[in-house]
């Protein structure tokens, strides 16, 4: 089964992201009617100190983990920051050669977009989620380190990731790179919007 799944929080100061949410959604059903999607509204966390991005999008990857272990093995599922729009069929996107997919951009500063990541549920990619929500709070109590990968790959999440890339690639599951101009339009949108740009 394809499983979408997103998270947004409650900020209550603005509805643009209640408003991104529901345009979403609306894509989803639109062009995937027969995915399951998930949607977990969050409240805003404590900061403690730190920075409001990173907090929520670690306790964004903590849901997503969570989410994940209630898939059954074999479900395909993506997951997606609500500011998103879907444009297509997602399944295409899958293979049985890989356990993870990421999207990549070749002509950024920052290689990698988090905001979509599709998993082949297995035993391999639980293992992965489990590790990259692992890395990802060793980088959020180590702003030392963590300055190293947000340097290189920005943000929380995208850190954490580039440090598996770095660090442990293809260790923990089999990883397989996809194009942002498809799965994860993020520039050159009328040049990717003609070419079939899914997401």
């Amino acid at each position: 089964m394809l499983k979408i799944i997103t998270v947004t929080f409650d900020f209550g100061i603005s509805t643009m992201y209640e408003t991104l949410h529901d345009v979403l959604i609306y894509s989803i059903e639109k062009y995937c009617p027969a995915a399951e999607w998930v949607s977990n509204t969050l409240d805003e966390p404590p900061l403690n100190g730190q920075i409001r991005g990173f907090v929520t999008n670690t306790i964004k990857l903590a849901k997503w983990v969570e989410e994940l272990h209630l898939c059954n093995k074999g479900d395909q599922v993506v997951f997606l920051d609500c500011d998103m729009l879907v444009l297509g069929d997602l399944g295409g996107a899958f293979s049985k050669s890989w356990d993870v997919g990421y999207t990549v951009r070749t002509d950024c500063r920052f290689p990698i977009n988090g905001g979509a990541i599709f998993v082949n549920v297995n035993e391999r990619s639980l293992y992965f989620f489990d590790k990259f929500l692992e890395i990802n709070n060793y980088l959020l109590a180590n702003p030392a380190i963590h300055r190293i990968y947000r340097d290189k790959y920005a943000g929380m999440n995208q850190a954490a990731f580039g440090y598996i890339l770095e660090n442990h690639k293809d260790e923990f599951a089999k990883l397989k790179a996809l194009p942002c101009s498809t799965w994860n339009v993020c520039d050159h949108y009328e040049e990717a919007l003609k070419n079939g740009a899914k997401i």
